[in-house]
């Protein structure tokens, strides 16, 4: 049988000290202490309890004393016990101690479960607040925190509710807090929800303090419990929950949805040692040490460590859809969705690899070449959402991809004649008010230069990752933490997950969700062979810094030769020779003998490297163009554009290695 208390005497052996849990090193107290005497020789003589206290505090060092039991609570709680050990001992069991430590523990872990819920509040309205988003998307995406909720169990005897929980095979509650993040959809039925906990081995092999968690014991995964109050809470539905549920003799035991996935990996034989497994193995300790050493409570721990473990599951999720989507009206029943230069794959923490196989010219062959990492896919802890994270060594792409006015010269320059037009137009308003009518202000014409900055590549390029993120957002939505781990509305009344109608609907989500994620995916992998491969190589080859809109406006099918669509996007190229020449324009009103209006031009000579993708290949283009500007504000305009062959080979293998160093 388990042995809940420490036992110590002390008074020359007339008081005995109870105490349980770890031991705080800067008071030397511990997480609940008790004092009892005996008043009486007989034999069958009560227990008298002397003292009663429960400690517990934040990891962070805040003060929590509005949470802290004042000297009222703590009479109260000590004549409770002293009258439920009285009831005990009247009792034909006669277990008082176990009686007084069930009372301490019930209400230790509703004083934790109270602090953690006031540190997820502070949260909520501090570092995981999301300011720059609207009403309708903090509502989707913030962090929401249900109130704890009590339960009044009826049965009070201990063997009954022992008896209870064995027929039910349910664990016996007393509370429980829910923490809501990040929006799924749910219309077909909600993510599993089931128990994670490291094994008393695991934590003895990575913890020294293995002594915090000696007495949470193994839980079971039917918590039906958990998920009916899922469905009952408001701020839970169309969002992932967190549960931590207070069960008295065992400890605080958190819920997370995918928990059943992720005990399935921790418990394979085959799969123990690799990262991933390392990866959910770290944080779990993290979120037990949060939760239940009740001197280093920590919400913001949990939370976080929560989120990685989601994010992982979400990868997963989102990965194994996409291997295995299949094209819809095709022969082949099993013809893969993705092209096949393109290749997807999973790494540890949230993070998902986009890297393709790249045709550099007319003989060379997609299946033949290495895959080359373009970029990656990193699942933001606070927010659910996809970002697109680049290698340090393709700055141009990283700078387009947030559309960086200072990689474009043309941008730079229509950025300051914009705003110094727009200081103008302030000073002027200032002083006059002709400009306003008896019905208001009006409306100002859209600045040439402000619309020309759409058809910029910073502006093209932000705007294709930016449509990527919205649709992996969708597809991981729709695809929660692994195809398996739903509890489909249905499943109560067919029985059967194959047979589920909501199973087939959200099947059919997916899918189309993956079709919009491959053709967002084949215009950014382009993006990124041009920009980031091809802007390197041309940098490496000739000794200059590859720059973009200097090479004109977007090609067109006529200038390229091909009928394969090219990236929408104007070329990255590098100025092999630049001059200016006059020109001479003759008026058309010649009523006081002017003479010839002179004009300057720039002439450029470039080679301009662009992309094309399409279901069969990846592939990039040369080309050698030139191009004519009278002015610093305006993309050049392209009088000539002839398509060329370079010999990329050393080149590209030395861009490619860069890279994959980068990525690892």
């Amino acid at each position: 049988k388990k042995q809940y208390w420490n036992i110590a005497l002390e008074s020359n052996g007339c008081v005995v000290k109870l105490y349980h849990g770890c031991r705080n090193s800067s008071s030397s107290k511990y997480a609940m202490e008790a004092k009892l005497t005996v008043l009486d020789e007989e034999d069958n003589a009560p227990w008298t309890l002397l003292s009663l206290d429960i400690h517990a505090q934040p990891k962070t060092g805040e003060s929590s004393h509005q949470l802290e039991p004042n000297n009222r609570q703590k009479l109260n709680l000590h004549l409770l016990c002293a009258k439920a050990m009285g009831i005990e001992e009247s009792t034909s069991n006669k277990k008082p101690l176990d009686c007084l430590f069930t009372m301490a523990h019930t209400f230790a872990l509703s004083l934790q479960l109270e602090i953690l819920s006031a540190q997820a509040e502070a949260l909520k309205r501090g570092m995981w607040e999301i300011s720059s988003l609207s009403s309708k998307d903090k509502n989707r995406r913030g962090l929401h925190v249900s109130p704890i909720q009590y339960y009044n169990n009826t049965v009070t005897s201990h063997e009954k509710r022992k008896h209870q929980m064995e027929e039910t095979n349910t664990e016996d509650s007393i509370a429980i807090l829910a923490i809501h993040f990040w929006h799924v959809d749910d219309r077909y039925g909600i993510p599993k929800v089931r128990d994670v906990e490291l094994s008393d081995d695991d934590i003895r092999n990575n913890d020294n303090n293995a002594k915090y968690f000696q007495d949470i014991a193994a839980t079971s995964n039917n918590i039906a419990s958990t998920t009916e109050h899922a469905s009952s809470q408001g701020a839970a539905q169309s969002r992932f929950t967190m549960y931590i549920r207070a069960i008295p003799r065992k400890g605080l035991i958190l819920s997370l949805p995918g928990g059943e996935a992720v005990m399935k990996g921790l418990h394979s034989d085959e799969h123990s040692e690799n990262y991933a497994n390392i990866f959910i193995k770290r944080n779990l300790k993290k979120l037990q040490q949060s939760i239940q050493n009740p001197f280093s409570l920590s919400a913001a721990d949990a939370i976080l460590a929560a989120t990685y473990i989601c994010a992982h599951l979400k990868c997963v999720a989102v990965v194994d859809a996409l291997m295995t989507a299949t094209k819809r009206n095709s022969k082949n029943s099993n013809e893969r969705l993705l092209p096949l230069w393109m290749d997807c794959f999973m790494e540890a923490g949230g993070t998902i690899t986009i890297a393709a196989n790249i045709m550099y010219d007319e003989t060379s062959n997609s299946s033949s070449t290495t895959a080359v990492p373009l970029f990656r896919l990193v699942c933001d802890t606070r927010t659910g959402q996809f970002l697109p994270v680049f290698s340090s060594s393709t700055m141009i792409l990283r700078s387009c991809a947030c559309h960086d006015i200072a990689a474009s010269r043309v941008a730079m320059a229509l950025y300051s004649s914009t705003h110094s037009a727009s200081s103008t137009a302030a000073t002027s308003a200032k002083t006059t008010i002709s400009s306003f009518s008896m019905s208001g202000p009006k409306k100002r014409p859209r600045s040439e230069a402000t619309t020309a900055l759409r058809d910029l590549t910073g502006r093209i390029i932000r705007d294709a990752f930016e449509g990527l993120a919205r649709s992996m957002d969708n597809l991981s939505q729709k695809a929660g933490v692994g195809a398996n781990q739903w509890d489909d509305y249905e499943d109560h009344e067919i029985g059967a997950i194959e047979n589920s109608n909501s199973a087939k609907l959200r099947a059919n989500a997916v899918t189309n969700a993956c079709e919009d994620v491959k053709q967002s995916l084949m215009t950014c992998c382009a993006a990124a062979a041009v920009y980031g491969i091809g802007a390197s190589a041309l940098s490496l080859a000739f000794g200059v810094d590859a720059m973009i809109d200097m090479a004109g406006g977007i090609l067109t099918n006529e200038e390229s030769e091909i009928s394969t669509t090219l990236l929408p996007s104007p070329p990255v190229c590098v100025v092999l020779d630049q001059h200016i020449k006059e020109e001479k324009v003759a008026l058309q009103n010649k009523i006081r003998g002017d003479e010839p209006k002179q004009n300057w031009i720039l002439e450029r000579h470039a080679i301009a490297i662009t992309g094309c993708a399409n279901e069969d290949y990846l592939r990039l283009l040369y080309y050698e163009v030139k191009t004519e500007t009278s002015d610093t504000f305006s993309v050049p305009f392209r009088t000539s554009c002839v398509s060329i062959n370079l010999p990329p080979s050393d080149l590209v293998l030395a861009v490619q290695s860069a890279m994959k160093l980068d990525c690892e």
